[in-house]
């Protein structure tokens, strides 16, 4: 597998870096984005500090996943679920439920929870994870009324039932809204989400969250209603959104977001998030099983945006029951003048006077998969439209029309896909000469899986195919984007053969998530060797950075939310450190133009592997890529060692004008293998950061060395 490894236990490369072979364009800070995405937890309480699910008590949805997926999604292990109860709702005590249609909240079809007692106690309940490291406060809204029952207690408890928090409510016969009822938590819970022995995705994952639940229980004889549950952590930003989120979108340096995803991008509703929350409606999110409440929608999206100072990003699905003027009605919501057009006094009429000024649009998000609402595998359906739907071309022309000053993006099928019905060539083919005239680029996702499980072939059997190791199959992945490098280079120049001028890629979604054999050695988030991937992913961006002007790493650490546990929600993460270190340098406010750089040092081909990697001969160790500002003044160069098994020592040619100069040195490296996957929410411990500051010596030329999978950041001032 590898060309010029040696069996020394190190090796040696060098690194030319020409800083006269100069960019004339500047790299985009945009490729450090955040996507996120309307599923599980990611948006309430990730994004939005909303902890309650299910809020309206409205019919769950189960209609694209299982339901086991879907109840993971929402708790630790499969709920039951009860004739009578709005699920995840769980009963309490001794009462007869129901769920009639009715109620305050949720939309044309609504209803809510009615909970009868009979001379005993009663209620419902729901497991929530709290972020109690954080905050003991939280506000409590809900609608009540009631026969028979003078009140009713809302509690916060332990998963032991201890009370430690509750406000009482009293009941009158017609719906009162009580609003932000102040809950403190007078002590916290012992147990951590997910609990012990919980079963799914997430099992060997624990979140700083503790557990509890939230409860409302009646006494006497009666019956008492609730309907629209509201539980804010205290400490939400503008009473809504998470503020570790917002921490975290500025500590990464968070340059643009993605919304409203992803799979729930391609049935989303716009007019379903727009106006005031009472009146918006509760929708199903069939993309992911479960329901919206949508208390995100496009006006809490964009003040988000301006929350973080980042400019925000619309995808607009591509489907016969949105069509293109439900697009443009959407463009015109956001940008219309209030007085002049019917959408912009709509948004006026909802408290926004002035446009929110949306200037980048996406038209489908992985049209292409038999997974999405509005798939095709048709690429010249998408592109020109067909008999039964019209493509992106009416969808352009009637967004553009809205707002002639919009930058529009299509989706792609990206060009490392091989395995789907659809093919990468004759997509592109397809968009470029159909709406190649008019559309200003394309979004395309990349994800790496190796070999997976459950194809004809698994990853076992290709180590013993090809003679190998696990640790072969692994470094494949890792030293996968040189790659990717060529097949963006490769779509650009196919672009510029068709006429695209000024033609822009948006990789709107990127990650590796390994598909590995049993026992394995790890290599995904929360290890040094996904940090080597991510860094090489970056240099291809950077190298390829005159049509590359935004990407989107799919689960970089921006949003606190339980599911995903520790090493995904820790902002020590060694993959968002990466970021960091290319972010701190490439989103400083400045330009900066990518440099010509020379590796020569050891190799390894990429065999073929799975449906997403091609043989390719020479792909070096030592991933490199250099910057320099506007000014000529500062220089820095990134490098990765993509080597899982070998420490190397690089030396770095900086040209004669660094000489006699210093250069500060950050090197991020495992503390112990490549494999260790970060654990811990308060302190690396998986990897460390060394910080030096080295001289150059007369030769122009400094030595670093990088441990397996250690990425580097020279800076020469």
């Amino acid at each position: 597998m590898t060309d010029t490894q040696s069996a020394d236990e190190s090796f040696a490369a060098a690194v030319t870096v020409d800083a006269d072979d100069r960019s004339d364009w500047s790299v985009s800070p945009r490729i450090f984005g955040a996507y996120v995405e309307h599923y599980g937890r990611e948006i309430y309480p990730g994004v939005y500090a909303e902890h309650a699910t299910n809020n309206s008590f409205e019919s769950w949805c189960f209609d694209r996943k299982t339901a086991e997926r879907s109840r993971l999604a929402y708790e630790e292990d499969a709920l039951p679920e009860h004739d009578g109860i709005a699920f995840p709702w769980q009963p309490v005590g001794d009462a007869d439920y129901e769920t009639p249609s009715g109620g305050v909240h949720g939309g044309d079809d609504r209803q809510f929870q009615r909970v009868a007692v009979e001379g005993g106690t009663g209620g419902v309940s729901q497991r929530v994870p709290l972020p109690d490291y954080r905050t003991r406060e939280y506000d409590l809204s809900v609608s009540v009324r009631g026969g028979g029952v003078d009140a009713v207690e809302a509690r916060l408890t332990d998963l032991d039932g201890e009370t430690l928090a509750a406000v009482t409510l009293p009941v009158a016969n017609e719906w009162v809204r009580h609003e932000d009822r102040r809950l403190e938590l007078a002590g916290g819970s012992d147990t951590r989400y997910p609990a012990e022995g919980s079963e799914g995705r997430f099992r060997d994952i624990s979140a700083p969250h503790g557990e509890y639940r939230l409860q409302f229980v009646a006494e006497g004889e009666g019956h008492v209603d609730f309907d629209w549950v509201m539980l804010v952590s205290g400490d939400a930003v503008d009473g809504k959104f998470n503020p570790e989120m917002l921490e975290r979108m500025d500590e990464l340096a968070v340059q643009s977001i993605k919304w409203p995803g992803g799979n729930f991008a391609s049935h989303y509703r716009w007019r379903d998030g727009v106006g005031p929350l009472e009146d918006r409606p509760v929708s199903e999110a069939p993309g992911w099983s479960g329901l919206e409440p949508n208390f995100l929608g496009t006006a809490e999206y964009v003040e988000l945006c301006r929350e973080i100072g980042v400019e925000p990003m619309i995808t607009v699905g591509w489907w016969a029951e949105i069509g293109p003027g439900e697009a443009a009605d959407w463009v015109e919501y956001c940008n219309g003048d209030p007085e002049e057009t019917e959408m912009g006094a709509l948004r006026a009429e909802h408290g926004y006077e002035e446009p929110f000024d949306v200037r980048y649009w996406e038209i489908g998000n992985e049209v292409w998969g038999d997974w999405q609402f509005g798939h095709t595998a048709d690429p010249w359906e998408f592109a020109g439209g067909s008999d039964d739907r019209e493509g992106v071309d009416a969808y352009y022309d009637a967004m553009t029309a809205a707002d002639p000053s919009i930058t529009v993006f299509a989706d792609l099928l990206d060009p490392g896909y091989t395995r789907f019905e659809a093919d990468a060539d004759e997509w592109a083919e397809a968009l470029f000469t159909e709406v190649g005239d008019r559309i200003d680029g394309v979004d395309t996702h990349h994800y790496n899986f190796g070999i997976r499980r459950g194809d004809e072939d698994s990853p076992e059997a290709w180590v013993e195919a090809h003679d190998a190791e696990p640790v072969d199959y692994m470094e494949t992945l890792v030293a996968y984007p040189t790659q990717y490098e060529r097949e963006l280079a490769d779509l650009a120049a196919d672009a510029e053969e068709h006429g695209l001028d000024s033609f822009t890629i948006n990789v709107g979604e990127w990650g590796l998530y390994p598909h590995l054999g049993e026992d394995w050695p790890e290599i995904g988030m929360g290890t040094t060797a996904s940090a080597a991937y991510t860094a090489g992913m970056f240099g291809a961006f950077v190298r390829q950075g005159e049509a590359v002007r935004r990407a989107s790493h799919t689960h970089m650490p921006v949003k606190q939310f339980p599911d995903t546990g520790g090493s995904n929600a820790s902002p020590l993460d060694p993959v968002a450190r990466v970021q960091r270190l290319y972010a701190e340098v490439l989103a400083d406010g400045r330009s900066w133009h990518a440099v010509g750089v020379d590796v020569d040092g050891p190799t390894r081909t990429l065999p073929e592997l799975g449906t997403r990697i091609e043989r390719m001969d020479g792909v070096p160790y030592v991933d490199a890529t250099a910057v320099v500002d506007d000014a000529g003044e500062e220089l820095a160069v990134f490098l990765a060692n993509r080597d899982l098994r070998r420490a190397g020592t690089v030396t770095v040619d900086l040209g004669s004008d660094a000489a006699g100069r210093s250069v500060a040195v950050d090197v991020l490296e495992p503390t112990g293998s490549p494999h260790d996957r970060q654990e811990s929410r308060s302190e690396p411990d998986a990897y460390r950061i060394d910080r030096s500051t080295e001289p150059v010596s007369e030769d122009g030329t400094v030595t670093v060395g990088l441990a397996p999978s250690a990425v580097a950041r020279v800076r020469v001032d």
